[in-house]
């Protein structure tokens, strides 16, 4: 069988789409005219610089976009407690939705830009201008100005409740019958803003939507997804040593010899164990088999024979073989030598190829090599404390597979928008399966960016078609 030639295929893109506004509104939005609701997180895209890049769960996806509007109101600093008593007396559904990660109390010159009031900005202006030496008044008229500042009371900004809790006409009819805006005349000026709805991940996600919302508070934890100190820890070690590009090498390299030798589309994998104090172990080496034994014209491939598929294969076989203690009584199929002698007589009418449906023993000398190693730590169980590392994101299937093989981690460096489980952001299927409550494991992973993963004539393999599934 002939290796067919990949004509018009495009690599994945390393970024979502750029986007572009729907209508004046939305460009209004981008210098600050309007509402942030629609400003787009640049986290919430596929990373662009090179290097290890940590995948949101699909819970921080959605909390770095989903919004929640909320009236807010100027008063006098005294009056705070007063209104703010008023408010939680006579709004009964104010608790309704979770707010705690945003500043009830605001001081203007904390606040976004675009929701300074017009006094404050000028007022910045002009100290900016005192601060340089630009305007400098004589003591008297100095002396003026701070007469005039102590007449005017200090004020905070208040977030009120959710829209939802409380129309407009209900809420500005309340306040205009309490002080301060009865007693002393103090102007109502009910403003409608947008919030984050969820609290943020990191102390950078606070900062930037302080920036952009309202002043967030970040609380050194992550209701949704690993803690801070977990992925500390666990990318210190990946980066150690400079492992990483090798690992990455070594699945682009195997994924070129299957590729080559018709077996599957180009995709590799490389599955390793850490043991303590000692170096990395490279336990299996994987290319795509997925046309092996099929008509590859035809469209024939099996699907099980995935990368991820095979590599996971190979590791259950060297985990039955480190735990035979007789050789003797070793199954054949276990044996590194004698691998591709079947353990058993097919049934009567089974698919010819029904002893080699995984596929999952070696096609290549690079995947020999590492089968061949009996170096797993014993009394292992499954893929616990195991690492793969991938050429492409992989397909559902493969992804459950790694999930239910209780791995620890994965890296894989091209992004499958089309078909890809394990990222929730950046515009592909969003499933983002490595990290979801409802299922019964949970594992790090990233993405490894690369400045041109298809650099060179050697790796032009990789360019798969956005629907292939890896």
């Amino acid at each position: 069988m002939q290796c067919e030639e990949q004509r018009g295929r495009s690599a994945p893109p390393g970024v979502g789409p750029a986007f572009s506004p729907a209508d004046a509104a939305s460009e209004a939005d981008l210098d600050g005219r309007n509402s942030p609701s629609n400003i787009i997180d640049d986290n919430d895209m596929p990373p662009s610089k090179p290097g290890l890049w940590l995948l949101k769960t699909k819970a921080e996806a959605r909390a770095s976009t989903a919004t929640v509007q909320a009236w807010t109101i100027e008063l006098p600093s005294r009056a705070a407690n007063t209104v703010l008593g008023l408010i939680k007396d006579n709004v009964p559904e104010l608790d309704a939705i979770d707010l705690q990660h945003i500043r009830r109390f605001a001081k203007a010159r904390f606040l976004p830009t675009h929701l300074i009031p017009e006094t404050v900005a000028v007022s910045r202006s002009r100290s900016a201008s005192e601060r340089d030496g630009s305007s400098r008044g004589s003591s008297r008229s100095r002396s003026s100005r701070n007469k005039r500042r102590g007449s005017v009371p200090a004020t905070l900004h208040l977030i009120v409740s959710p829209v939802s809790c409380v129309d407009e006409d209900t809420l500005t009819e309340l306040l205009l019958k309490n002080p301060p805006f009865v007693d002393d005349g103090f102007p109502l000026i009910l403003r409608e803003v947008t919030l984050p709805l969820l609290p943020p991940t990191s102390a950078e996600q606070a900062e930037l939507w302080s920036q952009q919302y309202w002043p967030t508070i970040y609380r050194k934890t992550n209701p949704f997804g690993p803690h801070p100190s977990i992925i500390g820890r666990a990318e210190e070690e990946v980066l150690a040593d400079n492992n990483v590009p090798r690992l990455m090498e070594m699945a682009k390299k195997v994924a070129g010899e299957t590729k080559g030798k018709c077996c599957g589309a180009g995709v590799g994998c490389v599955i390793i164990e850490r043991p303590t104090g000692k170096p990395i172990e490279v336990i299996a080496v994987a290319g795509d088999g997925r046309h092996q034994g099929f008509d590859e014209v035809a469209g024939q491939q099996n699907p099980m024979a995935h990368a991820v598929m095979r590599a996971i294969g190979m590791v259950a076989r060297k985990r039955v073989r480190s735990a035979t203690r007789d050789p003797l009584k070793l199954n054949q199929d276990m044996a590194a030598l004698d691998i591709n002698r079947p353990s058993h007589t097919p049934a009567p009418g089974a698919p010819k190829y029904v002893d080699k449906t995984l596929l999952d023993y070696p096609l290549t000398p690079m995947e020999r090599k590492a089968f061949n190693k009996d170096n797993l730590i014993p009394d292992g169980y499954l893929c616990v404390d195991l690492e793969i590392y991938l050429t492409h994101e992989p397909c559902v299937m493969c992804t459950m597979a790694i999930l239910h093989s209780r791995f620890a981690r994965c890296v894989f460096g091209i992004r499958m928008p089309k078909t890809g489980a394990l990222t929730a952001d950046g515009g592909g299927l969003g499933y983002g399966l490595f990290w979801r409550p409802e299922l019964n494991w949970k594992f790090l992973c990233w993405e490894w960016k690369e400045k041109d993963p298809y650099d060179g004539d050697n790796y032009l393999h990789l360019f798969l078609d956005k629907k292939t599934q890896v």
